[in-house]
């Protein structure tokens, strides 16, 4: 790349629209649908643009050469029951609400969807996790 432009592609999760179109870990998002692609945030607003239920038609740098992917766009996959729970009891994670991460939840709170795991939603005030000094994503 002569300057550099467009959304690195950092992961991609199993069974998702990304996977079965073909975009690959390492491929660079240069346009979408005709529109340059400048950094990540532009292809999010490309995508919320388009909207669910769409088809969208990438322009990828892979290796060198340029492809053209189609991604039907749909909603951020819930691979793993979301699962809430807050921790009680003689524990010092005792008042934080946990839940398993996956790829819709992350979407919901602003986090990559690649991560695996699970994600604190929230810690109460004066619980022994909160004096442990836990906290939440944000």
């Amino acid at each position: 790349m002569r300057k550099a432009r467009g959304a690195l592609v950092a992961g991609v999760a199993d069974d998702s629209p990304a996977q079965r179109s073909g975009l690959r870990v390492g491929d660079v998002v240069l346009n979408v649908n005709g529109n340059q692609i400048q950094h990540v945030d532009a292809l999010g607003y490309r995508l919320a643009t388009i909207g669910i239920g769409k088809v969208a038609e990438f322009e990828v740098l892979r290796r060198g050469a340029i492809k053209t992917l189609k991604v039907a766009l749909s909603s951020a996959p819930e691979s793993t029951p979301r699962d809430d729970r807050t921790i009680k009891g003689r524990s010092p994670f005792s008042g934080i609400t946990v839940a398993n991460l996956s790829p819709a939840l992350a979407s919901e709170i602003g986090m990559r969807g690649d991560k695996k795991g699970v994600v604190v939603l929230s810690v109460q005030r004066g619980s022994l996790a909160a004096r442990f000094g836990l906290r939440y994503f944000a």
